[in-house]
């Protein structure tokens, strides 16, 4: 009887180990599922940028998107944001565009990714 009642509690803790596996693994691919959609989300803004003319890129810090913010509402507690600014030592002719996605993760706290691109276009005048 001893025995019977010592196998039933090393097959529950081994039982609860692997729930508790499982569930930690479902809350990463969770966070997974996220990330992925703000990688979208930021690449598809700069697809934006790039294919815009470079005269209506104006400087701007904590901007909103410009493109169809629409995946952030997937996200929990989803925000975006752009800043462009000339490139330094460019005189104008480059700008650094950088797009900011962040949200909450699954088990809490705060997650932001930031893409950094440089969008080079000629200045009037200039050929």
């Amino acid at each position: 009887m001893i025995d019977v009642i010592i196998a039933l509690s090393i097959v529950s803790i081994g039982l609860y180990a692997i729930f508790a596996l499982l569930s930690k693994q479902l809350v990463d691919i969770k966070n997974l599922y996220y990330t992925d959609i703000a990688l979208m989300t930021g690449e598809a803004e700069v697809d934006i940028l790039r294919s815009l003319d470079f005269s209506e890129l104006k400087d701007c810090t904590k901007g909103p998107l410009i493109g169809n913010p629409g995946m952030l509402g997937s996200l929990t507690e989803g925000k975006g944001s752009l800043d462009i600014e000339s490139y330094p030592g460019s005189e104008g002719e480059i700008k650094k565009v950088t797009v900011n996605i962040s949200w909450s993760p699954a088990r809490g706290g705060r997650r932001e990714i930031e893409l950094t691109t440089l969008i080079y276009g000629m200045s009037s005048g200039k050929q």
